[in-house]
């Protein structure tokens, strides 16, 4: 089965992750913005992946643009973030929002990305700040967990193995 890594990245963790599974899985990795709809046509498996930003996964619009033609094929996501959704339902909220009761049966994996406010712009440095302020408020033991980077290679292993299944049949 020909598979393709599809990714959005803010500030490169998406892209560094895609690239990785990628490698692991021997496919190309393209940008969303590079993609075409008769490049993606020539795909069975496709892996999408994007960062999460105001708690939104910002492949939705990607997804649906291009319903007509991922609906017939086998899908899986990720999304990164500085703090990835920890429950089950958190995970559900994300999942909803991002596509709207589309492709329900495709996994959808949640991996860390990289906190580094030098790289951020004005913006996002104002909510990242705000975003701190309010974790150290309600819940202070997990401020270092969240201002870690979070890059991890091996965080793509369920990813993979996902579309290993998926080429067993």
């Amino acid at each position: 089965m020909k598979k393709i890594v599809i990714y959005k990245s803010k500030y490169g963790a998406t892209k560094r992750y895609a690239l990785c599974i990628a490698d692991k899985l021997i496919c190309d990795a393209v940008s969303m913005d590079a993609i075409s709809p008769e490049k993606l046509n020539n795909y069975d498996i496709i892996i999408i992946g994007s960062h999460i930003r105001m708690f939104k996964i910002c492949f939705s619009g990607f997804v649906h643009t291009y319903a007509d033609i991922l609906k017939n094929k086998k899908i899986v996501f990720f999304a990164v973030g500085a703090m990835p959704p920890e429950t089950p339902k958190e995970q559900e909220k994300l999942r909803a929002e991002a596509l709207d009761n589309f492709l329900t049966d495709a996994p959808l994996y949640y991996l860390k990305g990289v906190w580094n406010k030098e790289d951020m712009t004005f913006f996002d440095r104002l909510i990242a700040n705000i975003a701190e302020k309010a974790i150290l408020k309600k819940f202070p033991e997990k401020l270092a967990e969240f201002k870690e980077s979070g890059f991890n290679e091996s965080a793509i292993a369920p990813i993979t193995e996902s579309v290993q299944e998926i080429e067993k049949g």
